[in-house]
């Protein structure tokens, strides 16, 4: 803080602050009191953030411009330890869930299991070749599905539209 004056700038020690500033704690936390890690809600508020690596920098700036340097590593760890094995982890447990279930309810959609119709036959192929795929994503699955229905249902047209064309000749 400037001398006098009520600046927004954050130090960890009096040697870090440029001259004419004195270091000292200020009454308000940053991003409107949001970031601090002052009680266990606000603290889970601040790890999450970093986890879900929307605005973590920002974070990480602040509490090494606070404290020092070292919290680089606290921050390394929530984001690798955090967002990239734990995320993807409890997404891969959701995608396999979802794929039980959705196996579960073709199997329970056709009686003994054999597909009535040439549509059903081909969704379930579709189904079949899409779960064999261990990377998809559950929107990459359901995107696949919906543009693969509509391609079905762009050919069926043409199809019926060709057979009115041959018809007339």
């Amino acid at each position: 803080m400037k001398l006098g004056e009520g600046a927004d700038s954050l130090c960890a020690s009096s040697a870090d602050c440029p001259g004419g500033y004195y270091c000292g704690k200020g009454n308000q936390n940053p991003n409107y009191g949001a970031t601090n890690f002052d009680n266990v809600l606000y603290s889970l508020l601040a790890v999450f953030q970093t986890t879900t690596l929307e605005g973590w920098s920002d974070v990480q700036v602040m509490v090494e411009k606070s404290y020092s340097m070292a919290c680089t590593i606290y921050f390394t760890l929530i984001v690798f330890g955090g967002a990239f094995f734990m995320l993807n982890l409890t997404l891969a447990v959701i995608n396999s869930k979802f794929s039980e279930a959705h196996s579960a309810q073709l199997s329970s959609d056709t009686p003994g299991g054999v597909p009535d119709t040439a549509d059903e036959r081909h969704d379930n192929e579709l189904d079949n070749a899409l779960q064999q795929q261990d990377a998809m994503t559950i929107s990459q699955f359901i995107t696949a599905r919906i543009y693969a229905k509509k391609m079905i249902h762009f050919l069926r047209m043409r199809q019926a539209a060709k057979r009115v064309e041959h018809e007339r000749m």
